[in-house]
């Protein structure tokens, strides 16, 4: 039997040209991306296909998630969950939940972006989606460990790992074991940190994650002054430093300035910590860092006063408090705001599954009108 060839609509191919689009500048230049996103939107809805207006409003929830306007994107999540619902399309589900759960996330609501993510991931793994229920679990470690339930968050980066070996993807596990390392600095398991970071540096070895590798090397310098081992410290931040220098990761660079101050200081040796931590603050300040840039006046007062420098200690705690009393002041502000846009999000959340209740509750009723008639006489 003859093959038949599919032609596309000019629906179909101008949606899928402005989808090209998207896909091109989705992370060179949002702004354009979003531009093509709409126009793709446009052609969606005059065409009347219901799959091409799921993609495009997934395409646009993501997009403005990325630029942070979290009421947009909420609003085009919850469209598209609904319409991928409609379709049966479990990726497209799955992807709506993950934004509405990274929204959540943002606002602290971090119970129910567990709630969403858990839905995110059953319909990841119903679809046969591996890559992205091994992602989910990472995600889902992460919302444990700001809960503070750390085996919980262990338990997870474990299963996500697993799978992330299972599956090949070698590029994501450096990142995962960077992750359980911090649970296990955070409950002071320093030999187990150790051991994770270290595996994390030998996958490093078959992967260019050079990013990753300057991460880790540093956190690893962090065990090692806990343990009283300088030396080593010194060593690993030198490596992390030098990687940094080499991808001109500024902050990165300004990180390991302020850890070579942090143990200059430790120690016993302030005017050096000092020189460090003067290093860090031009690149803080210049990379417009504040809560780091804070910080390290913080650490610059403590320098000057075990070196007995008081006015120039005193100095730099004075702008500490300013910066840290304007943070928490923009903190609360930030606060404010995501709580009356959380209650915006939780309330449009309940009427929706309000109004696909009652839209379940009255198919029945119709279906049972329509079975009634149909044995009517």
């Amino acid at each position: 039997m003859e093959k038949k060839t599919k032609y596309l609509t000019d629906s179909e191919k101008n949606f899928q040209y402005f989808m090209t689009l998207v896909g091109k500048y989705q992370y060179q230049d949002i702004t354009k991306a979003i531009k093509y996103a709409k126009q793709a939107f446009d052609i969606a809805e005059s065409s009347g296909e219901i799959k091409f207006a799921a993609q495009a409003r997934l395409t646009l929830c993501t997009l403005y998630f990325f630029q942070s306007k979290f009421d947009i994107a909420f609003s085009f999540a919850q469209q598209a969950l609904d319409l991928s619902e409609q379709l049966s399309n479990l990726g497209g589900q799955a992807s709506a939940l993950n934004i509405l759960s990274g929204i959540n996330w943002h606002f602290g609501n971090y119970e129910l972006s567990l709630q969403l993510l858990q839905k995110c991931l059953t319909a990841q793994r119903q679809g046969k989606d591996e890559q992205g229920a091994s992602q989910s679990l990472m995600n889902m470690g992460n919302i444990y460990k700001a809960l503070n339930r750390d085996q919980e968050a262990l338990d997870c980066y474990q299963q996500s790992l697993d799978q992330f070996r299972t599956l090949n993807l070698t590029q994501s596990i450096p990142t995962v074991l960077l992750n359980i390392s911090m649970v296990y600095v955070k409950v002071e398991n320093f030999s187990k940190a150790i051991s994770t970071l270290l595996k994390g540096l030998d996958v490093l070895k078959k992967v260019a994650d050079e990013k990753t590798k300057a991460s880790i090397l540093r956190v690893l310098s962090q065990v090692y002054m806990k343990v009283g081992d300088v030396r080593e410290a010194k060593g690993l931040l030198n490596q992390s430093l030098s990687i940094c220098k080499s991808m001109d990761d500024e902050v990165g660079i300004a990180n390991c300035l302020e850890e070579f101050g942090n143990i200059s200081l430790q120690s016993g040796n302030p005017l050096a910590a000092v020189d460090f931590y003067f290093h860090a603050l031009k690149i803080f300040e210049l990379s417009s860092v504040k809560a780091q840039t804070a910080n390290v006046h913080k650490l610059l007062s403590d320098a000057y006063e075990k070196s007995g420098e008081f006015k120039k200690a005193l100095k730099h705690f004075r702008h500490y408090h300013k910066m840290d009393r304007d943070l928490f002041n923009e903190e609360s502000d930030r606060k404010l705001k995501n709580a009356i846009v959380s209650y915006q999000v939780e309330t449009a959340q309940k009427e929706t599954e309000s109004y696909r209740l009652e839209n379940i509750r009255l198919e029945k009723e119709l279906s049972l009108i329509d079975k009634t008639q149909s044995k009517s006489p």
